[in-house]
């Protein structure tokens, strides 16, 4: 079959949810923005209004989706709060509110599934591994670099890994009673160095901090490498 591409526009904006059929959720996603002529039904009859959400498809499958945002703090807060009806929303997205009340342009885009384009416009390809330059394996291993895999002790000692137990409360060096020695520092290599083994120059001094005497025990006192958990969902 010859490609052939088509474009599907004028989506509904909101569909009503599959959990209650009394309220709506967004067809695409909650930032989308509404055509332009429809806006004012969003404070009428948000069911009826039509989205600047667009699909690309290709051969009848789709290789590409994207919408126009909205960019307008009033609506944007109007869908949230009174159409979606999310509690809240405030307290979960003030900062973005404050954002597009300073001052943001009209925005939008696509967003293009390459591989799948590339597969379905090659007709010899039975699979789209086939069109991938790197395919990973059934257990998302990459069979050309061997990735992801443990680091050897000589990468762990460049990164000052290997006294770092990530199952210990705190660091083994401030609570071991026999600390192991630190790792070698890493110089920087000579421009006429003909070593093919990568190395990396020393930090500045002004970004090595003495360590401390005696040991502390808690954790956050503790000046060796810590592993940091973030808490926020970005």
């Amino acid at each position: 079959m010859d490609p052939c591409f088509l474009w599907v526009h004028d989506f509904p904006l909101f569909l009503p949810s599959d959990q209650d059929p009394q309220r709506l959720e967004s067809s695409h996603h909650p930032f989308t923005a509404p055509r332009e002529t429809d806006r004012e039904l969003l404070f009428s009859d948000p069911s009826r209004a039509v989205g600047e959400h667009f699909d690309l498809v290709l051969n009848g499958e789709e290789v590409g989706g994207g919408s126009i945002r909205i960019n307008d703090a009033v609506l944007q807060k109007h869908v949230f709060k009174n159409i979606l009806q999310i509690e809240d929303i405030e307290e979960k997205m003030g900062y973005f509110f404050e954002a597009l009340d300073s001052g943001c342009p009209p925005h939008g885009g696509i967003a293009l599934g390459l591989d799948r384009l590339v597969y379905f416009m090659c007709p010899s390809a039975l699979s789209i591994r086939d069109v991938i330059a790197f395919p990973k394996s059934a257990d998302f291993h990459d069979l050309m670099t061997g990735a992801p895999s443990l680091p050897d002790e000589k990468t762990k000692a460049l990164y000052h890994f290997n006294h770092f137990n990530p199952t210990a409360a705190s660091c083994t060096l401030c609570t071991s009673p026999n600390p192991p020695p630190p790792a070698p520092p890493v110089t920087a290599r000579s421009s006429s160095s003909n070593s093919s083994s990568p190395t990396l120059p020393s930090p500045p001094s002004s970004l090595i901090r003495e360590p401390e005497s005696p040991h502390h025990e808690s954790s956050s006192h503790c000046h060796h490498t810590q592993v940091k958990t973030r808490e926020d969902n970005d």
